[in-house]
């Protein structure tokens, strides 16, 4: 019964400092899920449905910062052309600003990369993934992006979740 509440407890822990991402390079994530700067292209073509992402930026601030709390900042890219698609599109980046929050995300995604993971920091990342995924499918373009990144102390983003309305293009953890 003890290792039960305790268990509960550490993942509502974790899963309250998960609720505290967020993302903001429009970099491929790769197989380990790190992202460096890279170079967006812009086009004057697209013309962003700002009523759509609006509604998904505050839906993800609600989910993320909840109680007042400052876990993530949300930010919206439009007139990218990366290599998720040649067409222009937005990216609804959700970015962990709090250090620790930041640093407890660090540990857990070292420790589902390196399959050491416990049931508590898999279902953090799940969660977190699912959100995403909840998000991104009301997102009226196939082509817009919602994805939540961890920044690393060497000045990469660590990618937890990254999906567009039609499929995750980082995988859900098992």
């Amino acid at each position: 019964m003890k290792k039960i509440v305790g268990a509960i407890s550490v993942l509502s822990l974790l899963l309250i400092m998960s609720a505290c991402s967020n993302s903001e390079n429009d970099a491929k994530t790769s197989k380990s899920s790190v992202i460096e700067s890279s170079s967006v292209a812009t086009s004057d073509t697209y013309v962003a449905n700002t009523k759509n992402l609006k509604a998904v930026v505050k839906e993800l601030n609600s989910e993320f910062n909840k109680d007042g709390s400052n876990v993530v900042k949300v930010e919206v890219q439009d007139n990218v052309v990366d290599d998720t698609s040649s067409d222009p599109h937005s990216v609804i980046e959700v970015r962990v600003i709090d250090d620790t929050t930041r640093k407890a995300m660090q540990e857990t995604k070292d420790a589902v990369d390196s399959n050491n993971a416990d049931d508590a920091q898999l279902t953090t990342i799940y969660d977190i993934q699912n959100k995403v995924e909840s998000a991104a499918k009301k997102l009226e373009s196939e082509n817009n992006l919602v994805k939540y990144v961890n920044p690393d102390t060497d000045g990469n983003n660590i990618v937890i979740a990254m999906a567009n309305k039609t499929e995750n293009i980082v995988p859900l953890v098992k």
